[in-house]
């Protein structure tokens, strides 16, 4: 069990991410984190709240939202740039200045994936938390540390990127708008 858990992980990952906080290791404390995220977002959060109102979130949630807006688009623009100028892969041996670069950027992509699932957190509503959307969120972060950890160079993460972030980007931005009340509801016909 150790040598799934633990040692298949280390022989195995791409020996230039193995000093980065999310990758070091086997898969045991992404698990376990998205494991207790996702009992926080479907047992103890409503339980916590099931007989308060909701909190008054919406500057948070404005913050929030063009903050995660704002991070979408500059990752668009950095692996778009990856795409124009034919980024060249490299194999697992190539620490050049410019791999290290793109590493650490794919890495803080990836970060993201993780503080995307506060918005589940911050929702009073439970009929957002479909199984679609508790899914999604629990896997991506996963799929994020697999690809990370043993290859994270590899040519499609690029492509992935540049169509997932204009749409975060959008929704995010909507989001935001969305958080400054009714007054602004009337506008976001785009929806």
């Amino acid at each position: 069990m150790n040598y799934y858990l633990h040692d298949y992980w280390t022989h195995e990952s791409d020996p230039r991410t193995r000093q980065y906080w999310l990758t070091c290791g086997g898969p045991l404390p992404v698990l376990t984190f998205m494991t207790l995220w996702l009992l926080f977002v479907t047992k103890i959060g409503p339980k916590l709240m099931a007989n308060r109102k909701p909190f008054s979130l919406r500057w948070l949630m404005f913050s929030y939202n063009i903050l995660m807006a704002g991070t979408n688009a500059y990752f668009f623009v950095i692996f778009l740039n990856c795409l124009i100028t034919e980024y060249e892969f490299p194999s697992r041996e190539d620490t050049s200045p410019n791999t290290i670069q793109y590493i650490n950027v794919a890495m803080a992509y990836g970060s993201t994936k993780l503080i995307d699932l506060l918005d589940t957190c911050y929702a009073k509503k439970e009929s957002h938390l479909t199984f679609l959307h508790l899914y999604h969120h629990f896997m991506v972060p996963v799929f994020c540390w697999i690809l990370a950890k043993l290859v994270p160079t590899y040519q499609p993460i690029i492509l992935f990127v540049v169509l997932n972030t204009p749409v975060h980007t959008m929704m995010y931005s909507y989001y935001a708008l969305s958080a400054l009340g009714p007054t602004v509801h009337r506008f976001l016909w785009w929806k």
